[in-house]
């Protein structure tokens, strides 16, 4: 046999070693691929049969990546929280704390704890019209609660209807 003609053999006999194991390897054997949440391929094998799955996007964000971030010397830093839920004094002075970030789906739990009735509603005074539902509607009792879950994002300032001056903001991420 000529060189090339053995060279060309010799490359036939790797390819066809090579492809037979991509071909006859059992699931077992498959290379695992874990995919990043909130990006996974629409189109993914769910199996070496062939077929398809739709997998959907990820419900847990992956924070990981992200920056700390501290605030600056001689800034004012609002409370955030991304729990499910927090809490709101409104009081004979006002609302503690008076500004706060949450995340969507987050609800705020208000408590009076002052002597006089409290109100806690969305601006504006006295139709509550800027973020409709997010009224109180009533006078609270020293004690008592009122609970709001915000969905809709954006900054919504608020206030004690009995005391529209006593005001505060909460922004929903």
């Amino acid at each position: 046999m000529k060189t090339g003609t053995i060279t060309a053999v010799v490359g036939v006999v790797i390819i066809v070693a090579v492809a037979s194991m991509f071909a006859f390897r059992t699931p077992a054997e498959a290379p695992a691929v874990t995919p990043t949440p909130g990006f996974q391929d629409a189109t993914a094998p769910a199996s070496d049969s062939g077929q398809f799955i739709q997998l959907q996007p990820s419900t847990t964000p992956n924070t990981s990546l992200l920056p700390s971030v501290s605030p600056a010397a001689g800034t004012t830093q609002q409370n955030t929280t991304t729990a499910e839920s927090i809490a709101i004094s409104i009081d004979d002075t006002g609302f503690t704390p008076r500004t706060v970030s949450i995340a969507s789906g987050t609800t705020v739990v208000f408590t009076n704890n002052g002597q006089a009735k409290h109100w806690p509603a969305s601006d504006v005074h006295p139709t509550h019209q800027a973020l409709p539902g997010f009224d109180a509607k009533h006078g609270l009792e020293t004690g008592e609660t009122y609970s709001f879950t915000f969905i809709k994002t954006g900054s919504w300032n608020m206030h004690d209807h009995l005391n529209p001056s006593a005001t505060g903001i909460i922004t929903v991420q």
